[in-house]
């Protein structure tokens, strides 16, 4: 039986990267990011595209630096938004399956509640408006599409929260995190295999996909030291207004992710065990000792 191929844009970013170890025993897939061509180009999209003929289109690509947005703001829209439109318009001309990632920054973070995938959006940042933007051109220009809002990733092949607070652990006595915004850390290796039942599911639409349960980002990083049993490193907390970063995060970023055990029934681990599990991983490869 002949394998469906996948084309996967931002191949070699840390979702691609493990998107392509999840997919690659039972589908054909293309693997492209920036050193083969530029997104924002409609017209290598379309060439490639039409070249290999996927049945699906995998987008991770993105310029993912929030802060850098900011100061940004025209690459940011460039790639963000309207690459995506490009891969959306040219995954339409040959009846591809668009699959794109999108984040949960196109909340404003101000409901009490984790939101829903038909809750308004409202984005604070350069970066969130230039997700959002990217999603209404998916709908837009794509007939056949599904949109994923994940949250707080983190892997092995990119900079990452849980590498920036392990290197700090090794220089510092006391790091400070935030408290006051929460969300579901989402390993990308579990990500990729919660697409990979999307893709056998052929879910259509909109749907939040991010790890079990919800943390602070202090509290996510006392767990990272605390399972890599640093105990010489204290964590302390302090607010979204102590750090002044360049771009406003939303306070409340929890994802409700019924719709996707609804249609799916596939169990995303706890954030606590996919961190666990990554830690022991990182570990075990030497990527950090």
């Amino acid at each position: 039986m002949k394998r469906k191929r996948i084309v996967i844009f931002g191949a070699n970013g840390m979702l691609g990267h493990d998107l392509r170890k999840v997919l690659e025993k039972d589908y054909d897939l293309v693997l492209t990011d920036i050193q083969d061509g530029d997104i924002r180009d409609f017209s290598f999209v379309e060439k490639f595209l039409n070249k290999n003929l996927p049945s699906i289109v995998i987008n991770s690509a993105a310029y993912t630096d929030v802060d850098g947005c900011e100061k940004n703001q025209k690459i940011a829209m460039e790639v963000n938004a309207y690459g995506a439109g490009n891969i959306a318009k040219a995954s339409k001309k040959i009846s591809s399956w668009l699959i794109h990632i999108s984040s949960d920054y196109v909340f404003d973070g101000k409901k009490n509640l984790p939101y829903k995938e038909d809750d308004p959006i409202n984005p604070l940042s350069i970066y969130g408006k230039s997700k959002a933007l990217a999603e209404e051109l998916v709908r837009k220009e794509a007939n056949n599409y599904l949109i994923i809002r994940p949250q707080w990733l983190y892997g092995k092949a990119g900079k990452n929260f849980v590498f920036t607070i392990l290197n700090l652990s090794k220089k510092q006595k006391e790091i400070k995190v935030v408290a006051d915004q929460f969300g579901s850390p989402t390993y990308t290796y579990e990500l990729s295999k919660a697409i990979k039942v999307a893709i056998e599911k052929k879910l259509q639409g909109i749907f939040h996909i991010a790890a079990s349960g919800y943390c602070s980002w202090y509290d996510f990083a006392k767990e990272i030291l605390k399972i890599s049993g640093i105990t010489e490193t204290e964590v302390i907390p302090i607010s979204s207004d102590d750090l002044k970063r360049p771009a406003s995060r939303p306070n409340n970023s929890k994802l409700d992710c019924s719709k996707w055990q609804k249609f799916t029934s596939f169990p995303m681990k706890s954030w606590q065990k996919a961190l666990k599990d990554f830690i022991l991983s990182i570990k075990q490869e030497g990527i950090f000792k």
